[in-house]
């Protein structure tokens, strides 16, 4: 399945959740939220990035081509981590560890001396 521009709408894909159902939309703006706030602590933006709804694109969050490939993968493994974690621990313990390797992945593409080759 393709991604969607829509921030909400991706998210909502990766976690099963049908997209006329908008019970959980509350739920999953709250970790993907959160989830960005931690993209801007890294320092992917120079200013906290909030979704409010479905209209939000990756693209409105940054420009950055390098960034607009990793950031998603980041955002639906953090969101699934807070909204629907998996029974099994060991799937846990790779989300986690899939969320820390982004994490790495990123800080290295916002550093100022890194120039994209």
């Amino acid at each position: 399945m393709a991604l969607r521009d829509s921030i909400l709408e991706s998210i909502k894909d990766y976690c099963m959740v049908p997209q006329e159902a908008t019970i959980y939309d509350g739920q999953l703006l709250e970790q993907i939220n959160s989830a960005l706030f931690t993209l801007f602590q890294l320092g992917c933006t120079a200013t906290p990035y909030r979704v409010e709804d479905d209209s939000q694109t990756w693209s409105d969050f940054t420009d950055n081509p390098f960034l607009l490939t990793i950031i998603p993968d980041y955002v639906q493994k953090k969101v699934r981590l807070g909204f629907d974690p998996p029974a099994n621990s060991f799937l846990v313990t790779q989300l986690k560890e899939d969320i820390a390797q982004l994490e790495s992945r990123i800080s290295y593409v916002v550093d100022p001396g890194w120039e994209g080759l």
